[in-house]
């Protein structure tokens, strides 16, 4: 199963109530990410808080510190699909949303707006700049993405990154490869040819840029135009 992540827009809303009114699949409202926890209702720590608010079929999601994104939702049932992932809907009212993504339960709640005359102000978060290729040596998974543009009619597994490799020094030429979800795992769609002005330059499958976000605290961010990718290393 796709993942999805439910995020969100630090804003207010004069209103944040959960519509299941006539059309049971429309969500409106805005809503905060409040507890996490695996399947068995243990806690899971966490400080990348979700926000995300509903308008019709559009909806507009944040992670606290992140980016927000914006797009059309598709709810069907007891599922919703969101930027090209999929949640279980385990419940939903006018004050509790509970989704699950894998083993993991995230429960949200109206996101209250601040008293009036209150001032409400955003820090965005700034990431120091990658000095070298060197610096993003290893093996990185992707787990998570998000579309900032239009959604897209449909997706094609061809081109989405569900991997990218970093060698600590060149081989023959190559920094490492990018992989797609559809490619064999000894066989990546394409190779990294430089690093320069934070972007990784790519060839193969054929020419292709990845503009470097983020490398620190153990997270790798990179955007191919409207599509930006989270990638952390796991045990191998």
């Amino acid at each position: 199963m796709q993942k999805v992540y439910i995020l969100a827009l630090l804003v207010t809303l004069p209103y944040t109530a959960l519509c299941i009114g006539k059309n049971k699949n429309i969500l409106k409202g805005s809503w905060k990410e409040i507890r996490r926890t695996n399947l068995s209702k243990q806690s899971i720590p966490f400080t990348d808080t979700s926000f995300v608010e509903f308008n019709g079929e559009k909806f507009f999601w944040q992670k606290k510190g992140g980016y927000g994104f914006r797009g059309t939702y598709k709810m069907v049932d007891s599922m919703i699909d969101i930027n090209r992932h999929i949640y279980d809907i385990l419940d939903k009212s006018d004050t509790r949303i509970l989704l699950k993504e894998d083993n993991t339960l995230y429960e949200f709640a109206p996101n209250v707006p601040a008293a009036p005359g209150a001032v409400v102000t955003k820090k965005e978060e700034v990431y120091k700049p990658v000095s070298s290729i060197e610096a993003m040596a290893g093996h990185w998974s992707v787990y998570r993405s998000a579309n900032s543009g239009p959604p897209a009619s449909t997706i094609d597994y061809t081109r989405v990154i569900k991997g990218i490799v970093i060698e600590p020094q060149a081989m023959n030429g190559k920094w490492g490869t990018v992989a797609a979800s559809k490619d064999p795992a000894s066989n990546p769609s394409w190779y990294i040819e430089r690093y320069a002005n934070q972007t990784l330059e790519c060839n193969g499958k054929d020419k292709r840029t990845l503009k470097v976000i983020k490398c620190e605290e153990g997270e790798l961010i990179v955007s191919d135009n409207n599509i930006v990718y989270y990638l952390k290393q796991f045990n191998r």
